[in-house]
């Protein structure tokens, strides 16, 4: 984001002269928060993208379930819907998550991303990825 300066130069006891415009001593204390709070934002951002790149290390270059299913005319919640029939994925807490009989063979990674709530709370959601070797075991069920 760039930055630009604003000549600010006392005038009287009451007002600055900011390049011809006159403005109450309110206003400038103000706009020094307000560019203090997005320099702030900013950093937190860098942060949260830092750390979201690490969360997703694993999973980036897996596949979602509407990648795997494009080829065949499938929607990502059809797919789901196929994979839980077969016993494979369940819904669970508000997510999709594998069966404890395919737990630990690399099928699948967590995609974290953040979202802001109503309440405009930031959290962190996670979704199934497929990786390659998953997405070999998903196209296999589809095909036969």
């Amino acid at each position: 984001m760039k930055k630009t300066a604003i000549q600010i130069s006392m005038i009287n006891n009451n007002s600055y002269n900011t390049g011809g415009h006159r403005m109450p001593p309110q206003k400038i204390k103000e706009i020094r928060l307000l560019a203090c709070d997005e320099e702030v934002l900013d950093e937190a951002d860098d942060i949260l993208g830092e750390e979201l790149e690490e969360l997703n290390k694993y999973s980036k270059f897996c596949y979602t379930p509407s990648e795997i299913g494009k080829p065949f005319g499938l929607e990502g919640r059809d797919l789901n819907s196929f994979l839980a029939d077969k016993g494979i994925i369940r819904w669970v807490g508000g997510r999709w998550r594998l069966t404890q009989k395919y737990l630990h063979q690399d099928l699948t990674e967590d995609r974290f991303r953040y979202v802001h709530g109503r309440d405009g709370r930031r959290k962190l959601e996670s979704s199934l990825v497929w990786t390659e070797k998953g997405r070999e075991f998903v196209l296999g069920l589809i095909r036969n």
